[in-house]
């Protein structure tokens, strides 16, 4: 029941976060959308139309925003709203208007860039939005996983355990199109969520190797610490991006505590598979936990410990290649489960050829038939401005 609560909750989030991004892009833009971060007075922004998206060609990393149509961010009043929401309101979104974005790269360089609002155009926001998309596709890999486990073998100890795994990881990774007060809110879900992952992980090692009933103590106290920690994630969040200086020390140190812990959580992931992948343990028990304490330990600890120390040496994510690297070593762990599955039966599915092939079909032909509608719904609804572009643009990324 505790599975199937979470997965309802889990997908009511990814239908609400996907109407949004509908309802974003049906809307006309001043040429960007203006995304909080999390860190206090960091604002990022992305193409969404062509204009823009020319502009942003050119450059690989995303730039802050320093001023719209002469405001400056670091000075807007606080009214309660989120800084991203404050700086919006400042973008004229009518038909043909004129906006001026003062940006500042991550060199130092700073540039003007004066766009047209307009609709929004699918591929301009996919482009600029790619690394968002990607991890989201990484954490849809995971739930397709936990999935499959848990509905093809559900009498497996460690079926549902996955399933919850994976169930954080997707809605962790999960993306949200920031582009209205309601939908920064709705980006506070996957923030928070990062310290349950740890604590999910910890368990599926557990019941992995069949230990979680002798340990109910620690899981249980894992599972405090992480919900404290969640719900200082998502408050500390909020607050610094309302721009409040004061939660800076505390912003901090409440995403290093999270990062420590999810190091302690894959640590402790791996010596529980380690301890039972050596005699005189079961021939089968020491593949099953060989395989997942290689896929926890190879996929999370260097993401986890990049939470850790990146605060710590102010270090820029985006500038040294840490995003790109998390994102392939995070694609890993459904990718060796996967291969754990099919090749070593890790959680005893036995494969039948022919109700695999059609199984198979069946998947294929549904993925399909979503894609299509779902291209077919988001073509209707973002229309291509017909304007002819103006050739001196300013624009970002």
């Amino acid at each position: 029941r505790t599975a199937i609560v979470l997965l309802l909750l889990v997908g009511a989030f990814h239908a609400l976060a996907l109407a949004n991004c509908a309802r974003g892009l049906s809307a006309p833009t001043g040429g960007f959308t203006i995304m909080d971060t999390g860190a206090p007075g960091a604002l990022l922004v992305a193409p969404l139309t062509e204009e823009a998206l020319r502009f942003t060609d050119r450059h690989h990393l995303p730039p802050f925003l320093v001023a719209v149509n002469g405001h400056r961010v670091a000075d807007l009043p606080d009214d309660g709203r989120t800084l991203g929401t404050r700086a919006a309101a400042l973008v004229d979104t009518r038909a043909g208007a004129r906006n001026r974005f003062t940006l500042r790269y991550r060199d130092g360089r700073r540039v003007e860039a004066e766009l047209t609002a307009q609709q929004p155009v699918l591929h301009a926001v996919v482009s600029g939005m790619r690394l968002g998309l990607l991890f989201a596709a990484c954490g849809l890999l995971h739930l397709l996983v936990g999935l499959w486990v848990w509905w093809r073998r559900p009498g497996d100890r460690a079926a549902e355990p996955l399933l919850l795994t994976t169930l954080a990881a997707g809605l962790n990774m999960g993306f949200v199109f920031q582009h209205d007060p309601a939908s920064r809110i709705i980006a506070l879900v996957p923030v928070s969520v990062a310290p349950l992952w740890g604590v999910a992980g910890v368990y599926l090692a557990l019941a992995f190797t069949g230990t979680a009933s002798r340990l109910r103590w620690l899981i249980r106290s894992a599972l405090g610490i992480g919900l404290l920690l969640s719900l200082l994630a998502m408050v500390t969040t909020y607050l610094s991006a309302r721009g409040m200086t004061t939660f800076v020390s505390l912003f901090g140190a409440v995403r290093t505590t999270i990062g420590v812990l999810l190091v302690l959580c894959v640590l402790l992931m791996g010596a529980v598979c380690w301890r039972y992948s050596r005699p005189p343990h079961p021939r089968a028990l020491r593949r099953r936990a060989r395989m997942l304490g290689i896929a926890a330990v190879v996929a999370y600890l260097i993401p986890s410990l990049h939470l850790v120390v990146q605060p710590l040496l102010n270090v820029d994510a985006a500038r040294t290649g840490s995003v790109a690297l998390d994102l392939l070593l995070l694609s890993s762990f459904p990718v060796l489960v996967g291969y754990a599955i099919v090749r070593h039966q890790m959680f005893d599915l036995r494969v039948v050829l022919r109700r695999g092939a059609v199984y198979a079909a069946l998947s294929l032909l549904v993925s399909l038939i979503s894609i299509f509608l779902v291209i077919a719904v988001l073509g209707k609804i973002v229309r291509p401005a017909r304007e002819t572009l103006s050739p001196t643009v300013i624009g970002l990324w």
